[in-house]
């Protein structure tokens, strides 16, 4: 869940490496409200933050308050900004060529981004959609 809010902070956060924080758009504000909602999620309604085990997302009676968790909800969202733009630094040149890529063919399919990931040293795998990633439970309980 949370490498998907870093895809999601990504495209904005592509922006301001490659055109400058005053050159950046704001298409990114839907993309920043999905991690947002996701982010919440992650702490308010499926406890995965150690801190909030209960659920914040109750209503009426059992509504709880949801400024509690407001501070770890920003700071987890802090970091996985950090976190996300390393990663573009990181792979700069791989950034731009997608970028250029894109800008001459106005979009890429998923086997040219795999090739292009290819030629920068990565090794990017393209499934169809809805492919159904079981993690491998049955090496972990036997080890």
């Amino acid at each position: 869940m949370l490498n998907q809010i870093k895809v999601y902070l990504a495209g904005g956060l592509a922006e301001e490496l490659v055109f400058g924080r005053g050159q950046a758009t704001i298409g990114r504000a839907s993309d920043r409200e999905t991690a947002t909602t996701m982010l919440l999620d992650f702490v308010r309604r499926y406890g995965f933050d150690d801190e909030y085990q209960a659920t914040y997302t109750l209503d009426m009676a059992y509504a709880m308050d949801k400024s509690v968790t407001d501070i770890d909800a920003e700071k987890m969202m802090s970091t996985l900004v950090a976190e996300t733009r390393q990663l573009l630094n990181t792979h700069e040149a791989l950034l731009r060529d997608l970028s250029l890529q894109l800008l001459s063919a106005g979009r890429l399919a998923g086997e040219v981004v795999a090739a292009t990931a290819g030629k920068h040293g990565m090794k990017i795998a393209v499934m169809a959609e809805g492919h159904l990633h079981i993690a491998h439970y049955n090496a972990e309980l036997t080890a």
